[in-house]
């Protein structure tokens, strides 16, 4: 049965390799982790970063790697369905596509502050957050399909 279900799944809608996959996984986490660093030391009252046991770069690092994660385990589902669908995504789309899954992913990781190690003052805080992060995640993804070769 499996090897009826692998026989007849094509996979060569897919966009993006996993050489660009991974490398927009390493430049999310440090462009993100970047960004969650410097809304802590601007506003530390509502990104709160660390706890007794993980220090605050620690719990950025942490925090931004789920989300990163999150990001971009996305970019294959999307495409796949998007390309099921004959549906194209213009930047516009993506943009916002991102916006939502960063709002997600940051209140989600903000509700798990205690084992990640950040926490976020309300649900405000990850609608600009998430934000900041597409935006740069975005200029990020500029950078990584330009310079790492498909195929």
């Amino acid at each position: 049965m499996v090897k009826k279900v692998l026989k007849n799944t094509n996979f060569s809608h897919v966009v993006m390799n996993f050489a660009q996959l991974s490398t927009a996984l390493v430049f999310f986490i440090l462009g993100s982790t970047l960004v969650v660093l410097l809304a802590n030391l601007f506003f530390p009252k509502m990104v709160v970063l660390g706890h007794h046991l993980i220090s605050p770069v620690t719990g950025a690092v942490y925090a931004m790697t789920v989300v990163s994660l999150i990001a971009v385990g996305v970019m294959p589902v999307v495409e796949y369905i998007a390309k099921q669908k004959n549906i194209n995504f213009t930047s516009t789309h993506w943009l916002l596509l991102y916006w939502v899954v960063n709002i997600g992913a940051i209140w989600l990781v903000g509700r798990f502050a205690e084992i990640v190690g950040m926490g976020i003052n309300s649900w405000m805080v990850a609608v600009v957050l998430g934000l900041a992060l597409d935006l740069v995640q975005g200029a990020l993804m500029i950078h990584v399909v330009s310079k790492v070769k498909s195929g």
